[in-house]
């Protein structure tokens, strides 16, 4: 597996409790506690001893989720403000986030002449005040130069958005029409999960594991034989936005997309 960290790093420390309290959690913790409460009773007058069962299945839950609500109540530490970059500036269509981390791939371009070169890009937000590790792997794809499945780990900030830029060579013998590489993305929480920032884009799905297949389409080019064609740059992984900057670094994502310095942007 390839560990990343994205470039130019960016000093920014986890903030906010491990835990994630709230209002949701205090709810479900209060109707544990009653249901405890009730169902122990009730069994206390006939069988003492099996009272023991609900005050262990339903009051040990209800007693972490009150445990969970105390440490978000008490931690007061100031939380930034999320650039809401894919959602907000880049207006990506987004409907669920896997683990408070958003994700939006695509192929630049994504109609590509057999021989010709095309990148694979991956943009990733953390909307959590706690760093992510992204666990990204891409699908085998013979026509692109993928003989086996490609495992990174994608290391995110709090309100950190970056871009994950992967040159690829669609090969000469690939078929006409459309095709599809495979994405699945995983994502750990090695530092508690945080809270969700202010500014981040709500009312999204929050899920375990995304699945995604990036489409292109490959059409048939006479000049695929040609000698002469250059080796492809290495991968990137780039900042996009980061909580110690005001704006978001527009301008490397200009000369990403318009390909300055090569297949890839330089920073």
């Amino acid at each position: 597996m390839t560990i990343l960290f994205p470039t130019p790093p960016q000093p920014m420390p986890d903030i906010g409790p491990r835990r994630r309290g709230g209002w949701p959690v205090a709810l479900v913790s209060l109707a544990g506690s009653l249901a405890a409460l009730a169902c122990g009773s009730l069994l206390a007058r006939q069988h003492p001893v099996l009272a023991l069962i609900p005050a262990l299945a339903l009051g040990g839950p209800s007693a972490w989720g009150w445990w969970c609500v105390w440490q978000a109540g008490r931690d007061k530490s100031p939380l930034p403000r999320s650039h809401s970059l894919l959602a907000g500036t880049l207006g990506f269509d987004l409907s669920c986030t896997v683990r408070d981390v958003a994700v939006a791939a695509f192929f630049l371009d994504d109609r590509v002449p057999s021989g010709g070169v095309t990148r694979l890009l991956v943009f990733l937000e953390n909307y959590a005040s706690r760093r992510r590790i992204v666990l990204m792997r891409i699908g085998c794809h013979q026509g692109l130069g993928l003989p086996q499945d490609q495992e990174l780990a994608l290391h995110l900030l709090p309100a950190e958005a970056a871009v994950y830029e992967l040159p690829l060579r669609v090969s000469k013998d690939s078929a006409t029409g459309h095709h599809a590489l495979p994405l699945t993305i995983r994502v750990r929480r090695p530092r508690g999960n945080g809270v969700r920032l202010p500014g981040a884009r709500r009312h999204l799905y929050n899920i375990w594991c995304y699945h995604y297949t990036v489409p292109f389409e490959v059409w048939r080019c006479p000049l695929a034989d040609a000698p002469g064609r250059q080796s492809l740059p290495a991968p990137s992984y780039l900042v996009l936005a980061s909580p110690g900057k005001a704006q978001p670094r527009l301008e490397a994502l200009q000369r990403l997309m318009s390909g300055i310095g090569g297949v890839h942007a330089s920073v």
